[in-house]
């Protein structure tokens, strides 16, 4: 009966937070602009040579290059740029922010990925430096 009563409240909990979530009430159906810039932000994010960047805190600014396309998500919306052409096409409610988040894990494990490199790096180097020890101690 407890966890019945918890889960309840839980569940309660969630449907309220969701209708207060202004992202999720304003969402709103992408036209094919839209729907394109989307999927060039994704097909760009997905590209393991993409440079990824993010501008300080209260900016909400995202960054990245790919060979020479750049791309700049923002709170508004998406700036595609190229040395021919600049797009700005407006994203709002929950489609920038789910772009947003994507972009924020995608930049999360390159850098766990870069602090899992170091760490090896580290490890290797007190291998060696164990390694030069042991040959000392032994003469």
């Amino acid at each position: 009966m407890k966890h019945l009563i918890k889960r309840r409240l839980q569940k309660t909990y969630i449907w309220f937070k969701k209708m207060l979530d202004p992202d999720i009430r304003n969402s709103q159906t992408l036209d094919i602009t839209q729907q394109k810039a989307k999927q060039v932000c994704l097909k760009i994010l997905n590209d393991p040579e993409s440079e990824l960047l993010m501008s300080v805190h209260w900016q909400e600014k995202r960054y990245i290059k790919n060979n020479d396309y750049f791309v700049i998500i923002h709170p508004k919306g998406v700036k595609i740029v190229n040395h021919i052409y600049s797009y700005d096409i407006p994203l709002e409610g929950s489609h920038i922010e789910k772009l947003k988040k994507y972009f924020d894990k995608k930049l999360n494990d390159v850098r766990e990925n870069m602090e899992e490199e170091i760490m090896q790096n580290v490890t290797h180097s007190l291998d060696t430096i164990i390694n030069n020890l042991n040959k000392k101690t032994k003469k």
